[in-house]
């Protein structure tokens, strides 16, 4: 799907949202992400922009480091809402 072909205030974002979820699809192999630590989301974080530098500086694949380094994000956030929540209806 294109940027051009999405309607709405924030078109990239939404574009964006779907490349995140292309690469998540791509990974539906691998166990959630429900268990993992923040240390170890962090750690492969900073892995994944790690990744992004490289494909930035060679000009390839930028897009998809891209969606993985938010993907690592969304899973921390998700998980702190997550556990926010389930602490709150204790």
């Amino acid at each position: 799907m294109n940027r051009e072909d999405l309607q709405g205030q924030w078109p990239c974002v939404q574009w964006f949202a779907n490349e995140m979820q292309r690469e998540l699809n791509a990974n539906q192999h691998k166990n959630g992400w429900e268990t993992l630590s923040y240390r170890w989301m962090l750690n492969r974080l900073r892995q994944e922009i790690g990744e992004l530098e490289r494909a930035v500086e060679m000009r390839k694949d930028v897009v998809s480091e891209a969606a993985d380094v938010a993907n690592f994000a969304m899973m921390i956030a998700d998980n702190f809402l997550c556990k926010k929540e389930n602490s709150e209806d204790a």
